[in-house]
C-alpha cells in the first residue's frame, strides 16, 4: 500500500521514487529540445518516404571535416539527391550531374535540421522554411538561404566537407 502523499515533499506529494526519477532526468531537460530535431528530420516527408541515415562506409565524421563516399552514398546517386548528416549537421546535395553542394544543415530561422523532402527542394520541419538545392530561400519564415560549406573532391569517389 502506497503511503499517502505529502504537500511538503520536494515534488508536490510525489513518492520518493517519482522525486528520484524526475531528478534524474534534470541534467537531460535542456537537451531534449535537439534530441526532437534528430527524428523529425530524418524521419521522412508527409508521403512516407523515410530518409536513412547514412552508414560509418559511406559516411566518416571527423573533428574538423566529413568525408562522403561517393561510391556508398545511394542519396547522391542522382540529381536532385542530398545526403543529410546528422551528427556533423551537414547537408550535401547535388543539384547537377557534376554538382555537389555542401551546408549547414541548420535553419536559419529556428536551428531545425533541413533535409530534402521532393527531390526539388529541401524543407524544414520545423516550421516549413524551404530552400532550393543549391540553398537558395524559396519560402520563409527565414531571412535568408542556408549557410554554404566547404566542399572539395579529394579523388573520384570521396567528397570531403569542412563542418560548421
Amino acid at each position: 500500500m502506497r503511503p499517502p502523499s505529502d504537500a511538503s515533499a520536494p515534488c508536490g506529494g510525489c513518492s520518493r521514487r517519482a522525486f528520484v526519477r524526475r531528478a534524474a532526468l534534470a541534467p537531460v531537460l535542456p537537451f531534449l529540445p535537439l534530441l526532437a530535431v534528430v527524428p523529425a528530420a530524418a524521419c521522412g516527408d508527409d508521403d512516407g518516404r523515410a530518409a536513412t541515415a547514412p552508414d560509418a562506409e559511406t559516411v566518416l565524421v571527423g573533428p574538423s571535416e566529413v568525408r562522403v563516399r561517393l561510391d556508398r552514398a545511394a542519396e547522391l546517386a542522382a540529381v536532385g539527391g542530398s545526403l543529410l548528416v546528422t551528427t556533423a549537421r551537414v547537408l550535401v546535395t547535388r543539384p547537377a550531374a557534376d554538382e555537389y553542394l555542401a551546408f549547414d544543415a541548420a535553419c536559419p530561422h529556428a536551428g531545425s535540421l533541413v533535409a530534402n523532402r521532393d527531390g526539388a527542394a529541401l524543407a524544414c520541419p520545423g516550421h516549413g522554411s524551404r530552400f532550393d538545392l543549391r540553398g537558395a530561400l524559396l519560402r520563409g519564415p527565414a531571412q535568408q538561404g542556408l549557410t554554404p560549406l566547404a566542399l572539395r573532391r579529394e579523388d573520384a569517389r570521396t567528397l570531403v566537407v569542412a563542418r560548421p
